[in-house]
């Protein structure tokens, strides 16, 4: 079975190949673009940017400054990336252009939010140093690079949703404008982390469904570790941006699917990993055909 190292040594051309992939289907913006500035004020490709008004709902509100904090888990991502895989050669380049792009999230999510009126910056400020103590909700401290895959897919899938359901429901263009645009980025990561770990699941089918069953069941969204998250996931579900079911039949059993996990062949190992799965899933499908509790509430 090859060790934590040797899958990220033998993964290493595969990375290379999702950097040059992902380079070629992104598209470069500024997020001054998305900065609010006055009515009559139009930016250098000609288009008049958003006055400075806060969204009307409160739960949009809320919802639009938990995504921001989001945005803010740089540091943490950036430590267990480069933990699981290195901070050379194509890892290297992957998650430092990765950075690059989430670190442009922030900027704009907290300008937008700042310059609409939607977030006091005092608070907001508070808010992230409040997040960035919590942390980001790893499988392990230092994660290996099978479960770094999964947790990253899943994290990538839930917040893309996320980011598509709150701006389906704002009622400001310039939201919708702001969240479409991140929502196409962190599609692009998703795809990206999706790719590596197929082809992990391929170099090590047991170990790897091992990993997908571990980080699976204990999976909580990306904004579990915000402060007072009871509350924030209550808010979430109630608005419809992120619950049970969306995480069930949105985020995880497309995943699962892409990865051949119910058709994969594998050892005595994998198939008990497997049989644990889809015990968990058969669990959860039940939960979400008889409750509409957050995903906090899933034990």
């Amino acid at each position: 079975m090859p060790t934590d190292r040797a899958i990220a040594r033998d993964l290493e051309p595969v990375a290379g190949r999702a950097l040059r992939d992902h380079l070629r289907k992104a598209r470069e913006w500024d997020p001054d673009e998305h900065r609010p500035r006055g009515r009559n004020i139009a930016d250098r490709h000609g288009i008049h940017l958003v006055a400075p008004i806060p969204e009307s709902d409160a739960g949009t509100r809320r919802m639009l400054t938990a995504l921001a904090l989001l945005e803010h888990d740089l540091p943490a991502w950036h430590r267990a990336l480069c933990a699981a895989f290195g901070r050379d050669g194509a890892w290297g380049a992957w998650i430092g252009r990765w950075t690059a792009e989430q670190g442009r999230h922030a900027i704009a999510l907290r300008e937008y939010l700042i310059g609409t009126g939607t977030a006091d910056p005092a608070e907001f400020e508070a808010a992230r140093l409040a997040r960035a103590d919590a942390g980001v909700r790893w499988p392990a401290e230092d994660p290996g690079p099978l479960p770094a895959l999964v947790y990253a897919t899943l994290a990538h899938a839930a917040i893309r949703t996320a980011y598509r359901r709150v701006g389906a429901r704002s009622t400001q263009p310039a939201t919708e404008r702001l969240l479409r645009r991140v929502a196409a980025d962190e599609n692009l990561h998703l795809i990206a982390f999706r790719d590596l770990t197929a082809a992990a699941l391929a170099l090590a089918p047991d170990a790897g469904l091992r990993a997908v069953a571990d980080v699976v069941v204990d999976f909580r969204p990306p904004h579990a570790a915000l402060p007072g998250f009871g509350r924030e996931a209550a808010i979430f579900a109630a608005y419809g941006g992120y619950d049970s079911t969306v995480h069930l039949t949105e985020v995880l059993l497309p995943t699962l699917r892409m990865w051949r996990v119910p058709d994969r062949e594998l050892g005595p190992d994998g198939e008990r990993a497997r049989a644990r799965l889809e015990s968990y899933l058969d669990e959860q499908a039940a939960r979400c055909a008889g409750s509409a509790s957050p995903l906090a509430a899933a034990g």
